[in-house]
């Protein structure tokens, strides 16, 4: 069972992974909708990280 610190430090290092994932593909391409696809499948990666990161959290004591 994850506590709240261990689940703030996975949020904050997902968070900035996914800020320079984007940031490093931006500079390598030129062109605007990869770094736009890809923000956008990294958005929707990060919210079911994070509904199931909550379903581990609140899982009921044995």
């Amino acid at each position: 069972m994850m506590s709240n610190r261990d689940y703030t430090i996975v949020m904050v290092l997902a968070a900035v992974i996914f800020l320079v994932g984007y940031n490093v593909l931006g500079t390598i391409t030129s062109e605007p909708s990869s770094s736009s696809s890809y923000g956008t499948v990294m958005v929707i990666v990060f919210a079911l990280y994070i509904v199931y990161l909550d379903k581990c959290r609140r899982k009921p004591k044995k």
